[in-house]
């Protein structure tokens, strides 16, 4: 969290993904979103780019998951880390995604 504070904003993004995604800490949707947001007013053109398209992807999975729950559907989300040695597993993250998007 220093490159945060010290406002490095590559490190910021890629601190919102690892959240995003689970990768060594909880999955934190608000929390990625947080350090999307606060990457994308960087100033860097290559990081506002890849932070703004992250962010305007995860308001939308927050809105979608939010009209499903309005629907009454019930939608759990897991939290976690991904063993990277589990090999022919696909991560907890893919599987949240897919079981969303309905793939499963």
């Amino acid at each position: 969290m220093i490159g945060v504070y010290l406002m490095h904003f590559k490190c910021t993004f890629y601190l919102g993904k690892m959240h995003f995604f689970g990768k060594g800490v909880p999955v934190d949707y608000d929390t990625a979103l947080q350090l999307f947001e606060r990457a994308a007013s960087s100033g860097d053109v290559r990081v506002e780019v890849e932070a703004t398209k992250a962010t305007v992807e995860l308001q939308a999975l927050l809105r979608r998951a939010a009209d499903l729950r309005a629907e009454g559907i019930q939608i759990q989300s897991r939290g976690g880390t991904y063993d990277e040695d589990r090999v022919g597993e696909e991560p907890p993250y893919i599987l949240r995604r897919k079981a969303f998007l309905g793939e499963l």
